[in-house]
């Protein structure tokens, strides 16, 4: 029950990590939607955040 897990954390999961942080500046990337819409779905699944 704690409210929208911190993007971060999940995002370390998948293999992000800092890279993320640079391709911020790169628009939205596909990556980034890849990496929500990951972690949309493992929210959905009721993955252990």
């Amino acid at each position: 029950p704690s409210p929208r897990p911190a993007p971060r954390s999940s995002a370390a999961d998948g293999g992000g990590g800092s890279s993320s942080s640079q391709r911020r500046s790169l628009r939205h990337s596909a990556q980034a939607r890849i990496t929500a819409q990951r972690l949309r779905e493992a929210y959905a699944a009721g993955a252990p955040f």
